[in-house]
């Protein structure tokens, strides 16, 4: 999505500057994931992922169905990451993965088609596979009082849609389960506030987001509204096609069950700066990016024997592996007792 102009200002009566753009959300996913590597100690950053999974083979579906300590192995994955074996950031997509299940990764298939090439995990302002239309504001009080800016004075039209930005309200009730946590984190980091307090000399920078909405024109305006004075900030918008074509490559689940046994294998890769925990075990790839480098890793949990392993391949080329099958196989360590 293209935006003219990229950015508008306009100076209020009351000594405020605001300064309004339209993003692609797409540039979100970049901000997004360097606010969550950024964010405290990584000892900290993990410790709240759970440590145990429902065992897949417990006879009890009940509220008592077996589960699986994971604490060993997030130990060992933590002294991986501790040595320089494994990167934090890896580390971090393993341990979602296990604990938060298949609700919680990608196919990398956004990613093929963004710009930034990073992945939307921890993107706030996408819901469900679909990106909200999202606004940057800034607001400079260049007076010597305070300043107060209400969300609720925005309002985005688009065509004969007259649409006011989401409250943090809607947020925190989609992204209220603890799988949400980094989403919930830098909607808290990044999102307009209700009311907005600018003390005098202060810049603030903030979001805000509405829902995507069709309309065949282009034109489209922000208007702030206090008390009986309207400010307009006109736009246009060009949706840019993309037509990059993708290939598909698997990663290998050798061993994934045999002999009656259930495993669980989780992976995560690390290419195009971008570290993405994989929904299940494949990944798409650009034509153009097959080119480049790129790692992947695993960490497999076998519920039947208690045990688990870590699973990797650094610095691969992709257009190695796309010649021939298409698989990528990961040498593994040995088993682990949970």
């Amino acid at each position: 999505m293209k935006f003219t102009p990229s950015v508008l200002a306009k100076k209020l009566d009351n000594g405020m500057t605001i300064q309004l753009s339209p993003l692609d959300a797409r540039m979100m996913d970049s901000i997004s994931t360097a606010a969550t590597n950024t964010d405290g100690s990584y000892s900290r950053e993990t410790s709240s992922y759970s440590t145990v999974m429902v065992d897949p083979l417990s006879e009890d579906n009940g509220k008592n169905k077996g589960k699986l300590s994971l604490s060993n192995a997030y130990r060992h994955l933590d002294a991986l990451a501790k040595s320089g074996e494994l990167p934090s950031d890896i580390v971090k997509a393993l341990k979602r993965r296990a604990s938060f299940g298949d609700g919680v990764g990608s196919s990398g298939e956004e990613v093929s088609h963004s710009k930034t090439k990073y992945s939307s995990a921890y993107n706030p302002y996408k819901i469900e596979d679909r990106y909200l239309n999202v606004f940057m504001i800034s607001l400079e009080n260049n007076s010597n009082k305070i300043q107060k800016i209400s969300l609720d004075s925005i309002l985005v039209v688009i065509g004969y849609n007259q649409i006011s930005p989401l409250k943090s309200e809607y947020y925190e009730k989609i992204y209220a389960t603890s799988q949400f946590v980094e989403k919930m984190k830098n909607l808290q980091r990044f999102n307009m506030a209700n009311e907005t307090i600018i003390p005098p000399g202060d810049r603030v920078v903030k979001f805000f987001a509405i829902p995507s909405v069709y309309a065949s024109n282009s034109d489209f305006q922000v208007k702030l509204i206090k008390n009986s004075e309207v400010t307009s900030f006109q736009f246009k918008m060009a949706l840019i096609v993309e037509t990059e074509e993708n290939v598909n490559s698997e990663f290998t689940f050798k061993d994934f069950r045999y002999s009656g046994t259930q495993r669980r294998e989780f992976f995560a890769v690390k290419y195009n700066d971008s570290t993405i925990p994989l929904a299940g075990h494949s990944i798409y790839v650009e034509k153009k990016a097959s080119v480049g480098r790129a790692s992947a890793f695993s960490l497999t949990i076998d519920p039947t024997y208690k045990k688990f392993r870590v699973g990797m391949r650094k610095e691969f080329s992709w257009v190695n592996y796309l010649k021939s099958s298409g698989r990528i196989p990961l040498e593994y360590s040995e088993w682990i007792p949970l």
